[in-house]
């Protein structure tokens, strides 16, 4: 039943796909698209795998390495109506995480439900 309601509540969204850590420029630009395509209201949905469910971990800061934070821009979603988040459940038990530490909230999603998002989304960019 999770898996339909998911694709279902997707057939209309842009679904973005991040693959990288929030260190990785890919991963800015993933979430800067994400966040434009939402202001003009465009349906999104954002499905974070691998390296990059850890852009969910709340506090990070890269000012003590001299790198820019771009999982700053993860509360942001919200604002800009952004409430289909997604995180891989191979991802997240492969780093200890759970859904509950995340610093907002998202769904877990097993490879096969991520299939079906992808097959019933107009339009699917991958970062």
């Amino acid at each position: 039943p999770h898996e339909h309601n998911a694709a279902m509540s997707t057939s209309k969204a842009l679904l973005i796909i991040c693959r990288h850590s929030s260190w990785q420029a890919s991963s800015a630009a993933g979430l800067e698209f994400a966040l434009t395509a939402a202001a003009f209201e465009v349906p999104v949905c954002l499905v974070l795998l691998a390296d990059a469910v850890l852009q969910l971990l709340p506090n990070q800061d890269g000012a003590p390495l001299q790198m820019k934070t771009y999982a700053k821009q993860i509360p942001a979603l919200e604002l800009y109506g952004i409430t289909q988040v997604y995180a891989e459940v191979e991802a997240l038990a492969r780093y200890g995480l759970h859904v509950a530490d995340c610093e907002i909230p998202v769904q877990a999603l097993a490879a096969h439900e991520l299939a079906a998002l992808v097959a019933n989304s107009h339009h699917c960019l991958v970062f």
